[in-house]
């Protein structure tokens, strides 16, 4: 409205118009990504912490050393009602500011990947104290692979974010960070059925072979709709390559 009528004062072409109109448009949609992205980044960020919390966590019984799961999970159990929080407020700006949907999927899916790992964060608090070494090492290597996934995500976010400003670079390590985030995934699928492998043909007790599958389970699946979320992003940027 403003750009039409201050054109209609000056006497300007409807064409110059159009253009300018349609440049408002672009620069307001990329404000409204940037908002967006910059809050999906923030739960990448929360993911990452339970992430590196459960790492940490396996890391300090490979050792041998105390570690309290019980304090894991209820951090885990913080961040996740910070992220749901996080994400109520973020649809609404999404149906305020009549964001792309495809920006909305992207959100839906790291939430979906922090519910994943604040139950795998349970689960790992309730290991019992004498697990095998080979089952925590492998343990170690598929925690090692969510943080690689969230590490991903988070680099291609943020790479993403500068797309719109016409910067081929940023495109190509967006492009590059989906790549990274669909082999962390992969490389978890692996490493869970080499759990699953382990613990079926082990001769564990119960109550170890349950919660080791459990946690890997859970672990796995949020690599898995990580692998979405990236799927997504893939869209996300090629539609503004295209544009």
């Amino acid at each position: 409205m403003r750009v039409s009528t201050e054109a209609l004062r000056e006497g300007r072409s409807v064409r110059l118009v159009r253009d300018q109109i349609e440049a408002e448009l672009v620069r307001h949609l990329e404000r409204v990504d940037s908002t967006l992205l910059a809050i999906i980044l923030r739960q990448a960020g929360l993911a990452n912490d339970i992430a590196a919390g459960l790492a940490s966590h396996i890391a300090a019984l490979q050792a041998g050393r105390s570690s309290d799961g019980k304090a894991l999970a209820a951090r885990a159990s913080r961040i996740e009602q910070k992220a749901d929080r996080i994400a109520i407020e973020a649809r609404k700006e999404v149906t305020r500011l009549n964001a792309r949907p495809v920006i909305e999927q992207m959100m839906d899916r790291v939430e979906q990947a922090i519910d994943e790992l604040e139950q795998a964060a349970f689960i790992a608090s309730l290991l019992p104290e004498a697990v095998a070494p080979a089952l925590l090492e492998a343990l170690a290597g598929l925690c090692g692979s969510s943080v690689s996934a969230l590490q991903a995500t988070a680099s291609g976010v943020a790479a993403a974010a500068e797309v719109p400003d016409g910067q081929r670079v940023d495109s190509e390590d967006a492009l590059a960070c989906v790549l990274r985030l669909i082999d962390a995934e992969h490389s978890a699928d692996l490493r869970e059925r080499e759990i699953t492998a382990q613990v079926l043909t082990g001769g564990f007790d119960v109550a170890t072979s349950l919660a080791v599958l459990e946690l890997a389970r859970a672990i796995e699946r949020a690599t898995d709709r990580l692998a979405g979320f990236g799927h997504l992003l893939r869209r996300y940027i090629i539609s503004d390559l295209l544009a």
